[in-house]
């Protein structure tokens, strides 16, 4: 019995620690990256977009000071992605040029379970509104 019940809890653990990550995980990365991208582009204007099972967020700005420049993109983007199905997922970026500190980011891919997947595109069709 004992033994039974401790591969329940760590079936259980290993279970919760698959899906770790929530929805507010998903936009404290988001605020992290609006923040960035408002300091150089802070009346930027973004374009949403509403596809099946997924919203789009992209706002575009121009890219920080001179030590950005030269890259293969002329703005800044700032991107964010809710994607609900099989494989929800948020994804993140500040697309610019990645291999200069302050200039962009790689892309943030968070795997979330359906309810925090919900919860992260509520919060997304909100800032799609503002």
């Amino acid at each position: 019995m004992l033994k039974q019940l401790t591969g329940l809890v760590i079936g259980l653990g290993f279970c919760a620690s698959a899906y770790g990550q929530t929805a507010d995980d998903c936009i404290a990365e988001y605020e992290a990256l609006r923040g960035e991208f408002r300091a150089v582009a802070p009346a930027s204007p973004a374009d949403c977009v509403q596809d099946g099972p997924i919203i789009s967020l992209d706002a575009e700005g121009p890219l920080p000071p001179i030590v950005c420049e030269g890259g293969e993109w002329d703005h800044w983007h700032l991107e964010a992605k809710a994607i609900i199905g099989q494989e929800s997922a948020c994804v993140l970026m500040l697309r610019g040029l990645k291999d200069r500190t302050g200039c962009g980011t790689e892309e943030i891919r968070i795997e979330l379970p359906a309810n925090e997947a919900a919860q992260w595109r509520n919060y997304l069709r909100d800032e799609c509104r503002n």
